[in-house]
This record gives C-alpha cells, sequence and structure tokens, in this order.
C-alpha cells in the first residue's frame, strides 16, 4: 500500500463544532503536576482527545467527580460528569469524562475508580451486563477521504475487536456490528459521496442519518465531530480500557496514512487466514496477540463480502430536497446559484447553472462567487451566507426529526 496525502480539508473547516476540545488540556496537565501523578501507559497518538462513557449500576448520587482546578485553586470545570441512563436499571448512571488526551486518559480512570470505591453513595455499584463503556474519538482533523479509510480499515477488522471486547456484545441490540445492520445504504451513499468529490453535503447528510446502536456511532461527525464506538463491555479493569483505546488511536494512524483507492482495491482481496493475521499485525502490532482467535477466517470472510457490498453497489442520487426547501422558502436565483456553488446540487435543475465545483470542499474555503450585474458587493456577500447558513439550517431542523428514529 502506498501512502497519499490528503486530498480534502478536514472536517472541522467545514463544519464548524461549537465546543473547544482542548479548552481544560492545560488545567488538567498542570494538576497532574501538582499532584505528581506519572502514567504509566503509552499510547501510539497522545495527540487525538477521547470522550468516554462509562456506564454503571447502583449509584444513589448525581455528584460530579474530580474537580479540575487552575492556578489559583478556582475550580474550572470536573473530570466526570454523573448523567441519567435510561436504558440501565438498578439507579443506572452514566459518567462522562470531558475530552482528554494521553496521560490524561489514565489519570480519568484511576480518579473514577478512587471515586467508585470510596463515596458512599457508590457502594454496591457494579457493572451488569446492561452496562458498556462507550470511547468517543475526535476525528475533526480527518478529512472525508480518510474517514472513509478508517471505516473500510475497521469493518475489515470488526470482528476481531468485537471478540476484544468479550461479553458476547456483537449480540447485542445496542452495538449492532456493521454486517448485520439492515440498511447498508448509509455506507455505499457515504463511499459514493467520497469517491465524487464534489457533493459535501450529500455526503454528510448520510453520516447524520446514521443508526445510533451500531458498534462504530459515525453519527456524532456531524454533530460533535467524533467516532463512537459502543463494543466495549461495562468495566473499570484500568488495563483493558488502555489497551482498546490504543487500538483505536492505532486504527485511526494506520487510517490516515494510505489511500482510500488503494485500500478499495487491495482489502477485498484479503482472502486466508495468513492475509488477514498479517493485515491485523501491521494495524495493530504487538496487540495483535489479543486479537486472534479460531474462527477468525470465516469471521472476517463475512466483514471482507460486506466490504465488496458497499462498494459495489451502485448509490442513486436523490436527495435534492435542499435546493427544493430553499426554493420553496423563496430563495431568489442569487441564492440558487449560491447554493450551486456549495455543491448542494445533486442532480442538474433543467435551468442553466453552472457546474458545480470539483473541489470536495472548495465552496467553504475558496472566495465567494462574483456578484450577478446590478448587485451591491456587500450585500451579494450576505445573501451568499445566508444561503450557507440556511442550508446548514435545514440538516439541522432535520436532526430533530430524525433523533427519535433510531431503531432498525
Amino acid at each position: 500500500m502506498v501512502s497519499k496525502e490528503p486530498v480534502s480539508f478536514a472536517l472541522e473547516t467545514i463544519r464548524p463544532y461549537a465546543n473547544n476540545i482542548s479548552k481544560f488540556d492545560n488545567h488538567i496537565d498542570n494538576q497532574m503536576l501538582r499532584e505528581m501523578y506519572k502514567p504509566s501507559f503509552l499510547f501510539a497518538d497522545d495527540e487525538t482527545h477521547i470522550g468516554i462513557e462509562v456506564e454503571v449500576e447502583g449509584i444513589l448520587s448525581s455528584d460530579r467527580v474530580c474537580p479540575i482546578r487552575d492556578s489559583n485553586k478556582s475550580v474550572v470545570g470536573y473530570l466526570w460528569h454523573n448523567t441519567e441512563d435510561g436504558s440501565l436499571r438498578n439507579n443506572g448512571r452514566e459518567f462522562v469524562s470531558l475530552p482528554i488526551k494521553g496521560g490524561a486518559i489514565e489519570y480519568s480512570f484511576d480518579k473514577l475508580e478512587t471515586y467508585l470505591n470510596k463515596s458512599k453513595s457508590c457502594v454496591g455499584h457494579e457493572f451488569s451486563d446492561r452496562t458498556s463503556v462507550h470511547i468517543h474519538m475526535n476525528a475533526r482533523d480527518m478529512t472525508l477521504e480518510q474517514i472513509a479509510c478508517f471505516m473500510l480499515l475497521y469493518t475489515a477488522v470488526e470482528p476481531v475487536l468485537y471478540n476484544f471486547c468479550g461479553g458476547q456484545r456483537h449480540k447485542n441490540i445496542f452495538c449492532v456490528p456493521l454486517n448485520q445492520i439492515t440498511e447498508e445504504d448509509y455506507l455505499r451513499r457515504f463511499y459514493a459521496g467520497v469517491e465524487k468529490k464534489d457533493n459535501l453535503l450529500n455526503t454528510l447528510d448520510c453520516l447524520r442519518h446514521w443508526k445510533k446502536y451500531c458498534g462504530i456511532n459515525l453519527k456524532p461527525l456531524f454533530s460533535y465531530g467524533t467516532i463512537e464506538f459502543r463494543q466495549m463491555v461495562g468495566t473499570l479493569d484500568k488495563e483493558k480500557l488502555l489497551t482498546w483505546i490504543n487500538m483505536i488511536l492505532l486504527l485511526k494512524k494506520y487510517a490516515v496514512n494510505y489511500s482510500y483507492e488503494v485500500l478499495k482495491k487491495e482489502l477485498p482481496q484479503l482472502n486466508t487466514t495468513s492475509e488477514y493475521a498479517l493485515l491485523i499485525y501491521n494495524i495493530f502490532g504487538r496487540y495483535s496477540e489479543f486479537l486472534m482467535f479460531s474462527t477468525i477466517q470465516t469471521r472476517m470472510e463475512e466483514s471482507v463480502m460486506f466490504i465488496k457490498s458497499c462498494l459495489s453497489e451502485p448509490v442513486e442520487n436523490n436527495h435534492n430536497r435542499i435546493i427544493s426547501k430553499l426554493l420553496s422558502d423563496g430563495a431568489g436565483e442569487h441564492l440558487l446559484n449560491t447554493a450551486a456553488s456549495l455543491n448542494l446540487l445533486i442532480k442538474k435543475p433543467k435551468r442553466k447553472v453552472k457546474e458545480p465545483p470539483q473541489n470536495l470542499f472548495g465552496a467553504v474555503r475558496r472566495p465567494v462567487p462574483p456578484p450577478p450585474p446590478q448587485i451591491d458587493e456587500d450585500v451579494w456577500l450576505q445573501q451568499h451566507q445566508q444561503a450557507v447558513a440556511q442550508a446548514f439550517r435545514i440538516l439541522d431542523e432535520d436532526d430533530a426529526v430524525a433523533e427519535d428514529e433510531e431503531d432498525f
């Protein structure tokens, strides 16, 4: 496989996100120094932020865990927030971490373990088979092509990752494996959008409608800029959790260095146990010893067949609703032309409109198209910005409708 430079802008350049994931980095690092805390685990990537959700039953309070203090000892935040979780029983709660990276991940697990073991409100807490641990990996710095590479690789090795997580999680309805979902069309549309490099919002749109209860959840890419991994059983086994997070980071590190076209060509050709084992070793290195099991060939064959299915079957691009909505809301000719410059046109309208630019993210980063004759330049710029905002509002409005459509 030959490495290839990214051909498009990172996700964070085309989809503004509200929160600053680095906001607490310095505070946490300084607090670790003051406490003379020395992490022992080394991550393959100590710059990618991780968010962690730990589900626990038997929690009798909503206390936040581990205040983060600045140099003046003022509390600026909490390492863990304690929230309700309707999927659990027996006073089940979910502990949600701040975005953290590197040594702060191990530090956070130690703080949570101390709280669960010493707090009176947590006496008798347990990790039942209803609980799980979810990991959010920051992907704002990845291009859509790199995310496509990540998904191809993940799909190929998904069975061994489920095997590592244990607890028969591949049979759990809240973290369904990719090759068992009923709507493969999401991946087909996603890959088709990446290959065409011209329908940015259509490509993002299929991620926005991703089914939440897949083992890998791409829906947060649209709202938070993260990919969620839901496979891990409920546990606070620090060594297992740190290894699991490192495997996710290793997968990202491998994916961002390879061409989508090369992976698309070579992954479907895997067909022997030794080839599967070599792929696993190339990605995970010494951790590959935790991932081998007796039925690896059969399980990975199923994944490779699923990759072939997602790559080979055509996708019908019939999502012209954004243009229709803009026009139905009274958008004029200038908004239609602006929409074209934003790559919102999936099908060409009957009227003559300039061909959308071929650069996948060009409309966001390049200069605004020139104003038509007899329109003031400032007015045109304002209308252009309004069109961009309106297009994203249409997508966001649909989120409210889609939020309840989480069942397969």
